[in-house]
């Protein structure tokens, strides 16, 4: 044991964790986004004078991870009544999992990037491994990079080119261009090999030539869209209701009415025009509207005396004709001029929050994870329409994967709509994370986007990515926007991920590169 802790590398370890705490630190609810540009630069310079390179970089992740998404306890354990010895070891085992990307990052970088002029490579593998792990069906794209910069709009605005992952690639080039210079400045090496003041110059100038080149870009983006905002846009009235509904008590039987009672009065507005639309949150409504019963023809008969149309969280079932029956996490569409509902069934569901994957297979993970609801996929993802109106629906987690919101942007939606749930994390930073990822779905689309949360943070953006309206947490409230209607299709919706897919390419051309033309790094 005494010898395991002479082996520690304290100096390089405590490099590891700074990198760590720096990266989520740079996220809401702390914030400090400045913080991006600097966070990787402890790592890169730990992983330059030790051999635990793997090591060192899981290090960091785990760190970042586990101080990002500590949140997830307060679901697993208030809500999900799982005992402190299971939802713990699952959050280690989630963090763990993630800090392997960092920990392969690290690798590539030190077995790759044999000299310093070639850590020019760095922020394409940083955009490969953010998009890989976005494939799987266990996706867990939170946070990326990039995200931590959703207040900095005139940066942002090259996501509706490359996605977040070029706000990404240019953070990660600023830190390794750091590297470079102190390693010139410092007089130390990287493998062995010695820095130019010539490396130093290109780096630096990379970092003034992007920079200028990006910012630029967003600013006559800006501008573009916001005199095409004052000139031509259609502008569509929205409110927003937070209802604020306990999580505890929202599938009370007793609280029902009161529920649909407080949504109702929420969405009366007495001073003002009635809105176009007016949305509310995810399963707002703790019944099946399908079903003929007192309280779902109550809140119908309400809607037909009202002008507005409704967007509506709430669950749906379908009985199939040998009786199986599926159950679905939807939105609703309701209006006075429609006798048939609209419906949008959510296509992308949580692991282990929405069904149990390999439950056929290993059926003993029903005990580990009580009160999962067993809903099915939604088989379509098709926006929802009325009069001039079609809007994209996205529920709760769908709104980490842009590849659905580009979706309904090519399918005709010229508004974006999310509903969401965050009451089970309290008063946790999880809100505050989920909201800064939401900003970059209407800067991808260039698309103003609606957001009703139960208990917050709901909001509206515009769609270059500005925060017109936002609430508080835990408080209801009721906002009304005025959103403009864009029917520009970006280079990003038409295209997608093609930079991030162009960084995996060079990924494994290096890999390639690597393995036939060089010695391995020993």
């Amino acid at each position: 044991m005494i010898q395991f802790f002479k082996g520690i590398d304290y100096k390089n370890c405590t490099l590891a964790v700074i990198t760590g705490v720096l990266l989520t630190a740079s996220f809401p609810k702390a914030g400090f986004d400045f913080l991006a540009w600097f966070a990787l630069v402890p790592l890169l310079w730990a992983i330059r004078q030790t051999s635990f390179v793997f090591y060192m970089g899981c290090l960091a992740g785990f760190v970042h991870n586990i101080t990002l998404v500590y949140w997830l306890n307060i679901a697993m354990h208030e809500y999900g009544h799982l005992p402190v010895i299971t939802y713990v070891p699952l959050l280690i085992l989630l963090c763990m999992y993630l800090s392997l990307y960092t920990g392969l990052f690290c690798v590539l970088v030190k077995r790759i990037c044999l000299k310093p002029t070639q850590l020019i490579w760095a922020p394409f593998f940083w955009v490969a491994l953010e998009y890989a792990r976005t494939l799987t069906q266990f996706a867990f794209p939170w946070e990326l990079l990039g995200y931590s910069q959703y207040l900095k709009l005139p940066l942002i605005q090259i996501a509706d080119i490359t996605g977040v992952y070029g706000v990404s690639c240019l953070i990660v080039y600023f830190n390794v261009s750091i590297v470079v210079f102190l390693l010139h400045s410092t007089h130390q090496s990287w493998n062995s090999f010695q820095t130019s003041i010539k490396s130093v110059y290109v780096f630096l100038g990379g970092v003034i030539l992007f920079f200028v080149l990006s910012l630029s870009y967003g600013i006559v983006r800006i501008y573009a869209i916001d005199q095409e905002i004052q000139t031509n846009a259609k502008q569509m009235s929205v409110s927003v209701v937070q209802g604020n509904i306990d999580q505890s008590v929202k599938w009370d039987e007793s609280f029902r009415l009161t529920t649909v009672q407080k949504y109702m009065q929420l969405s009366q507005s007495d001073d003002k025009p009635p809105p176009d639309v007016i949305i509310w949150p995810e399963t707002a409504v703790p019944v099946y509207l399908q079903q003929q019963t007192q309280l779902s023809e109550m809140l119908r008969q309400y809607i037909e005396n009202q002008s507005s149309t409704f967007l509506i969280g709430g669950l749906r079932y379908d009985r199939s004709f040998n009786d199986q029956w599926t159950f679905y996490n939807s939105v609703f569409l309701l209006n006075s001029e429609s006798s048939m509902d609209q419906t949008y069934d959510k296509v992308h569901l949580v692991p282990y929050g929405e069904y149990i994957p390999f439950q056929t297979i290993f059926p003993f993970l029903r005990k580990f994870v009580e009160g999962v609801g067993q809903f099915s996929e939604g088989t379509e993802l098709t926006p929802l329409t009325w009069k001039q109106w079609t809007v994209g629906p996205q529920i709760c987690y769908e709104i980490l994967f842009p590849g659905l919101s580009r979706t309904l942007v090519q399918k005709g939606a010229n508004v974006l709509v999310n509903v969401t749930n965050d009451a089970w994390y309290g008063r946790s930073s999880a809100p505050y994370q989920h909201f800064s990822m939401v900003v970059f779905r209407a800067v991808e689309n260039k698309r103003s986007l609606a957001r009703s949360a139960n208990t917050g943070i709901s909001g509206c953006i515009n769609p270059f990515g500005k925060i017109l309206a936002t609430s508080d947490l835990f408080t209801e409230d009721n906002l009304t926007c005025t959103l403009p209607v864009l029917d520009e299709i970006t280079f990003y919706t038409q295209f997608g991920d093609i930079f991030a897919i162009v960084c995996g390419i060079l990924l494994l051309i290096a890999l390639v590169f690597n393995y036939t033309l060089r010695k391995p790094y020993r």
